[in-house]
């Protein structure tokens, strides 16, 4: 746990290449079904549900659905994820990440891949998260994608048309 938590510390004093930070706070609760293929193989479904809170003064709700395949202890995963704001907004995130340390589970890399309203001028963009599971299910997790102060400001200030 506590190399989880620097893992997690380091990720948020990584220099910055942009001028603006988007963050999210992640709450939530997940479940993995899984399928064990032998000794060194895993297959895992993986289901979660969560609240999202952001720094744009924007919150919703979010759940996400993939698979995980641990094989030698390397993982890899593919997992869509589908939030929804508080204005009926929403935005598809997808967390693609290939044959990485089973101890790095926590840390992950994610990309925008479609959104309306405000969400529509993040699609491409790549960010990166850290999360951590606690008991009975439950996992906090941490998010911030790095982008021009302009864009920031544009998103942020977003109003959606009546």
């Amino acid at each position: 746990m506590i190399t989880l938590l620097k893992i997690i510390i380091a990720f948020f004093m990584v220099s910055r290449v942009f001028s603006a930070e988007l963050l999210y706070d992640v709450y939530g609760i997940q479940k993995f079904t899984t399928f064990e293929l032998g000794e060194n193989r895993k297959f895992l479904t993986y289901n979660n549900e969560s609240i999202v809170l952001s720094n744009l003064g924007v919150n919703g709700v979010n759940e996400c659905r993939g698979v995980i395949e641990v094989i030698n202890g390397k993982s890899s995963s593919n997992l869509m994820c589908r939030y929804v704001e508080e204005n009926g907004d929403y935005n598809f995130t997808q967390f693609y990440n290939q044959r990485g340390d089973i101890e790095e589970y926590g840390v992950q890399k994610f990309q925008f891949v479609y959104g309306t309203g405000r969400w529509e001028k993040l699609v491409g963009l790549w960010c990166k998260g850290a999360g951590s599971a606690l008991p009975e299910g439950k996992y906090m997790w941490k998010g911030k994608c790095e982008l021009p102060d302009d864009l920031f400001k544009e998103v942020k200030d977003y109003k959606k048309p009546e």
